[in-house]
């Protein structure tokens, strides 16, 4: 970064180790998007017997607490989305940095 070298050199060790601890974080990172994907997906589905033409829709004052809660869903999504560019960002700036292994 900014045009300096990096004070060390790694090694294929080094670079293994590297690959290894990125791709479980980024694997980790992935599991926990499709998760909160699931969970936002069973929200919205739980919104649609409240909307217009359907049986529960006179209860809609109640159920404006779930829109409340799909939206709170949704920024965790999008959070968790943050997570997995970051992660992989960092991981592509390191190798970027540190080049191949000698």
């Amino acid at each position: 970064m900014f045009g300096v070298e990096p004070q060390e050199e790694w090694n294929k060790k080094d670079a293994e180790e590297f690959e290894r601890h990125a791709s479980a974080q980024l694997q980790a990172c992935v599991a926990s998007m499709v998760r909160a994907a699931l969970v936002l997906l069973v929200s919205i589905l739980c919104l649609l017997p409240f909307t217009a033409g359907h049986p529960f829709n006179r209860y809609w004052n109640l159920a404006r607490y779930l829109v409340y809660l799909t939206m709170g869903c949704f920024f965790w999504f999008f959070y968790k989305c943050m997570l997995i560019w970051v992660s992989w960002q960092s991981a592509r700036e390191t190798r970027r940095e540190f080049g191949d292994p000698q």
